[in-house]
């Protein structure tokens, strides 16, 4: 479903903007669109999204990056996947996130290595 945000791109009609984009301008009559993203970790409980990238990164004590994304990975936290919050812990604590027919329990900075767009 399209809505009009009330774009302009000059002397023209507003343009139709798709849901899950935002509008950037980058010049006087230049318009483009940009996808919503955000990362796992500040998505709400009951919400929905889909996976883009994981970052690699090493977090102190868990060892190199390359093998958080890695697990991740293996556990089917993929591009083109979709995602569901069913809960989040006490501020700090763990996130329970549906992929597939499978729950995980992810600490945060896990889930902050996973780039989203929500639905």
């Amino acid at each position: 479903m399209m809505h009009t945000s009330g774009i302009s791109t000059g002397s023209q009609a507003p343009v139709p903007v798709p849901p899950g984009l935002t509008e950037l301008h980058t010049g006087i009559d230049t318009m483009t669109l940009a996808p919503t993203l955000t990362t796992l970790d500040s998505l709400k409980a009951g919400q929905a999204a889909t996976v883009i990238h994981l970052a690699p990164a090493s977090h102190a004590g868990v060892g190199d990056g390359i093998d958080v994304s890695r697990r991740l990975m293996e556990l089917g936290f993929v591009p083109g996947e979709r995602i569901r919050m069913l809960k989040r812990g006490l501020p700090g604590g763990p996130l329970a996130v549906k992929v597939g027919q499978s729950t995980f329990a992810l600490r945060r900075f896990e889930a902050a290595l996973v780039s989203i767009q929500p639905e």
